[in-house]
């Protein structure tokens, strides 16, 4: 039996670890539009990491990927995510949000709102920028141009200048009976650190990240407040973090 096209696509990706969306293209001699759709199904299946103009096999590790290339990997998903976070702000809340692509997409669902937004996230900054009734404060620091975020000693102990109502963050993946973790142990005290000051700690993760297991704990459980994750997330983490008194909230 001959391969179909998405076999084909697969079997191309895998080999090359990271394609891009003309060479594909080029090598199958399809329209973009046909490219895009078997980049869709070879991801919705778990199969691949899709970026924007390309896309990764399982091999290569979601979070080694930069901000930019990870922005519409499971944009759908991500969103759900971000507006079901999004409920939780009330007007003249004030909120630190952290980088990641999923928080960021918190910023469209709380534009209208009076807010005072603290982040280290440059993408957070330049969307909510032009927002007036937004008090916007970034803080400074080493700027991470592979997560166009500030951090390092002098974002943590800026971020300690302020206090606030919710912080919202990210995970690169999740350690069962721990919590939340990242690649870059360069974070954990800010991450600490924020948590501390804030009323409520929200994380937002699409599901993939809980097969990730990660390098350090950044959110350990007694300190999530809420998780907010997608329809995929599997019963028994949900069930495993229900039974640490942490909020579950699944995007559908």
């Amino acid at each position: 039996m001959s391969k179909n096209l998405d076999d084909k696509v697969l079997e191309r990706i895998n080999l090359k670890k990271t394609v891009t969306l003309e060479l594909i293209c080029s090598e199958f001699a399809i329209s973009e539009s046909t490219c895009r759709r078997v980049f869709k199904r070879l991801e919705e299946k778990g199969l691949i990491f899709r970026f924007h103009g390309g896309a990764n096999s399982l091999d290569m590790k979601q979070e080694s990927i930069g901000v930019y290339d990870r922005f519409y990997t499971k944009a759908d998903l991500k969103d759900l995510i971000a507006k079901e976070a999004a409920t939780m702000v009330r007007p003249f809340n004030t909120i630190f949000l952290m980088g990641g692509t999923t928080v960021f997409r918190m910023c469209k669902f709380i534009k209208d709102l009076p807010l005072k937004v603290i982040t280290n996230s440059l993408l957070v900054f330049n969307e909510l920028s032009i927002v007036k009734n937004i008090d916007l404060v970034l803080l400074g620091g080493t700027f991470n141009r592979d997560e166009s975020d500030f951090r390092g000693p002098l974002t943590t102990i800026n971020s300690k200048l302020f206090t606030c109502d919710h912080i919202f963050m990210g995970a690169d993946g999740y350690i069962r009976n721990a919590g939340f973790s990242t690649e870059d142990e360069g974070v954990i005290d800010l991450y600490r650190s924020s948590m501390l000051l804030a009323n409520n700690s929200y994380l937002l993760t699409d599901s993939s990240k809980f097969a990730n297991r990660g390098k350090a704990i950044i959110a350990p459980l007694k300190d999530v407040t809420h998780v907010f994750t997608d329809y995929l997330v599997n019963a028994e983490i949900v069930e495993e973090l229900r039974e640490s008194s942490i909020n579950v909230v699944i995007a559908k």
